[in-house]
């Protein structure tokens, strides 16, 4: 069995004014292609609430092409993770006893992503996922899935 991947972002701006005698125009390009051969890709899909659905960070329930349980060697061994929510969903990671761990947020079908910290010589410890649809807002349920990536 083989994975091959590649995540692509770019970022794009430009700012312009028209004033009397003086145009300015301010750029911004943002961009990072990387890809991956041999690695490990986890794919969770569901729907969520407003009371968050839980997978484990190391193992969080997905099964290869293969039939083998995907699970990551370690915390700090996870490259990135990519979240996507329809209408709106808020994914966490940590471990509310070190205080440790971050939130992205997707609404409409935005891809949300994040590379997480490394610590070395030691694992975060513990860490767990949460899915679920913020409590201020009028919807109950969204649609969502999250790719991780690593080894």
């Amino acid at each position: 069995m083989s994975v091959e991947g590649s995540v692509q972002v770019a970022v794009d701006f430009n700012d312009s004014a028209d004033t009397t005698n003086l145009d300015t125009l301010k750029k911004i390009r943002l961009s990072r292609n990387d890809t991956y051969s041999g690695t490990k890709v986890a794919i969770v899909t569901g729907t969520c609430g407003t009371a968050a659905s839980t997978f484990a960070w190391t193992s969080c329930g997905y099964v290869a092409a293969d039939g083998s349980t995907v699970s990551f060697i370690n915390e700090n061994s996870v490259d990135g993770i990519a979240f996507v929510a329809d209408p709106y969903g808020v994914l966490t990671v940590g471990d509310p006893a070190l205080s440790k761990g971050f939130k992205i947020c997707s609404e409409d079908s935005g891809v949300a992503m994040s590379q997480p910290a490394r610590r070395v010589g030691e694992t975060l410890g513990g860490l767990s996922i949460s899915v679920f649809v913020d409590s201020s807002r009028s919807q109950t349920t969204a649609a969502f899935a999250f790719v991780m990536w690593g080894n």
